[in-house]
């Protein structure tokens, strides 16, 4: 049962679960975060060429007063909760487009072999010469967004093409409406125009049009 109340006492079990994980994944931050600066501190060999070892540095080792402890907490728990989750389901849309257009794939894979010269590990350097790839990266994320909508809170009342939208209200954009071709005609024939060469593909029966900029030099 849901009530529009402030204080839904029927989510009370729900508000206590969310608050323990939260209390557990902050601890958990604190702990990686003592452990690493105390290897500093006794000398030992750290890296620092990870995301942690970034925010350690962006605070200055925390003590930069304006990026203390709680701040790289703040951090590490939007990585740790957003930075698993959404690329694992983005990467297996990705596969799943790839393995309906074979063509793409094909092109994929002659990308990787032409920038790695057979090796098996890609440096940081080599994603900027994967540019088809990378096209291929954002007309997934186009086509199955990992966020499927955003929410925003309103504070004070705005109008939005003559629609009045009251103060204090939680706006909830689908990004599916925003990113599906069928349902954004104007936009996307103006963008077929000003890309001569683009290409589309249909994913599946239902599915929306799966587009690439053609232009790859592999």
């Amino acid at each position: 049962m849901y009530l529009p109340l402030k204080y839904n006492p029927c989510r009370r079990k729900f508000r206590k679960e969310v608050r323990a994980a939260v209390r557990f994944l902050r601890q958990t931050g604190r702990d990686v975060v003592e452990k690493r600066l105390a290897a500093r501190l006794n000398g030992e060999e750290v890296r620092e060429d990870d995301m942690l070892g970034y925010l350690l540095k962006a605070s200055d080792y925390l003590k930069n007063p304006e990026f203390q402890m709680e701040d790289v907490l703040d951090e590490f728990v939007t990585i740790f909760i957003a930075g698993y989750e959404t690329p694992a389901n983005a990467a297996a849309a990705m596969l799943m487009a790839l393995v309906r257009n074979q063509d793409i794939l094909n092109r994929v894979r002659s990308e990787i072999q032409h920038v790695l010269c057979g090796r098996t590990e890609v440096k940081f350097e080599d994603l900027a010469n994967l540019t088809y790839m990378s096209q291929v990266f954002k007309e997934t994320l186009r086509i199955y967004p990992t966020a499927p909508s955003i929410t925003r809170h309103l504070e004070k009342e705005e109008t939005v093409a003559d629609v009045r939208i009251p103060g204090n209200s939680f706006i909830s954009v689908r990004l599916s409406l925003t990113t599906n071709k069928q349902t954004n005609k104007q936009t996307n024939k103006q963008t077929n125009k000003q890309k001569p060469k683009h290409i589309g593909l249909g994913l599946c029966r239902r599915q929306r049009h799966f587009s690439i900029d053609n232009n790859s030099n592999v």
